[in-house]
């Protein structure tokens, strides 16, 4: 027969562990524990998820195109970013569908914005008189 080495204080412990009769109750209790625990914490219906956002109010005309086009930029960069760390297993899919719904915000004030550059300027022509109405475009601003 060979002969063992004498155990450790690690292999003590590991040998009173395996032949012990208290292993399975200690296990059924930690997973009665675990789900007791899930059972009572508190969920949201709808949890609030801040995003980092800027709302920008300029008063003058053309500026607020401006300020919503370096937002939409920063919030494509934020997706792309947020897409690679998806992509690599850093980040979680609500982190992506937040960075998806920051891009769409960022786009629709882009639209809000020229839509509201091309209104005040018809209002402007129409109170000074200068108004024609085939001048009106709504194309690209």
């Amino acid at each position: 027969m060979s002969e063992r080495a004498p155990l450790g204080i690690a292999g003590r412990v590991a040998k009173a562990f395996l032949h012990s009769k208290l292993i399975p109750l200690a296990s059924v209790a930690s997973l009665a524990l675990g789900v007791l625990g899930m059972l009572s914490t508190p969920r949201e219906e709808e949890p609030q998820i801040s995003v980092p956002m800027i709302d920008v109010i300029v008063a003058m005309p053309g500026e607020q195109i401006n300020a919503t086009r370096a937002q939409q930029r920063a919030s494509d960069l934020a997706l792309t970013a947020v897409q690679e760390r998806y992509r690599v297993g850093a980040a979680t899919l609500v982190e992506l569908t937040v960075a998806r719904a920051a891009q769409v915000t960022a786009a629709s004030a882009l639209v809000n914005a020229r839509y509201s550059l091309i209104i005040q300027q018809s209002l402007t022509s129409f109170f000074t008189g200068t108004l024609d109405p085939a001048t009106i475009s709504f194309g690209s601003a």
